[in-house]
């Protein structure tokens, strides 16, 4: 009888990367050595690693955006980021506020569920397992106040991190993501990127989504991603 080949291992993050990722982290938001230490305990795994120095690149970007944008951490019960999708729950996880001068224009919060537009549409409540009703973002940017499982028009900006080897099953997880949390805009004026005002999405809610990858090979898929206003972004950490 043969045996099945066993799977890969999730690879330990090299202490050189995450001795980068909390240097990051205290830079970002002037916090000690402890509170990045806490934030940071789920990263001993490399694609979790991954995906928070993916949030750092989004915040980066934002920032870039727009002179007078700043960032607070917000704190929760829990003193680390979430490691598994679900709601979100305010007071038990931390998340960031994202601010434009004194006001708070959105929110900023890691693995979570979003309520899918097939299910937005018809009325339909995710319950737990959600099932096809709600889809997982590793990075989700959203309206300030946001209960719950965001609507589609209340995602701004989602984010997909991986660190493997970019395929078409990847490609093709990604579109479906795009199509669940938007409608494609061909027959009504293209909308405009919250964060980007010189920039048109074909999307309705106007949503992005933007894939980190570690392969460079993800930039081949391009072409679908862009008529779908997908972003791809070949992403070293």
């Amino acid at each position: 009888m043969s045996v099945p080949p066993s799977k890969p291992t999730r690879k330990l993050t090299p202490a050189a990367a995450l001795t980068r990722l909390k240097r990051a982290f205290r830079t970002d938001f002037g916090i000690g050595s402890k509170t990045s230490d806490d934030l940071l305990a789920g990263a001993a795994l490399y694609d979790k690693a991954y995906e928070l120095s993916c949030l750092i690149e989004t915040m980066q970007y934002l920032k870039s955006c727009g002179s007078s944008v700043s960032f607070r951490l917000i704190g929760g019960s829990k003193p680390k980021f979430r490691g598994k999708g679900g709601e979100i729950q305010r007071g038990v996880w931390p998340f960031i506020e994202m601010h434009d001068g004194s006001c708070v224009i959105a929110e900023i919060w890691v693995d979570i569920e979003c309520l899918a537009l097939s299910a937005w549409m018809r009325g339909k409540t995710p319950g737990n397992p959600p099932y096809g009703r709600a889809h997982e973002l590793d990075v989700v940017v959203v309206e300030p106040g946001t209960k719950g499982r965001p609507m589609p028009d209340d995602l701004k900006l989602g984010i997909e991190a991986k660190h493997r080897p970019f395929n078409k099953a990847l490609l093709k997880e990604l579109l479906g993501v795009r199509r669940e949390t938007a409608y494609k805009s061909d027959d009504q004026p293209n909308s405009l990127a919250w964060w980007q005002p010189s920039r048109e999405l074909p999307a309705h809610p106007p949503s992005g989504i933007v894939l980190f990858c570690s392969d460079s090979g993800a930039l081949n898929y391009a072409d679908p991603a862009e008529f779908w206003g997908l972003e791809m972004i070949h992403h070293i950490f």
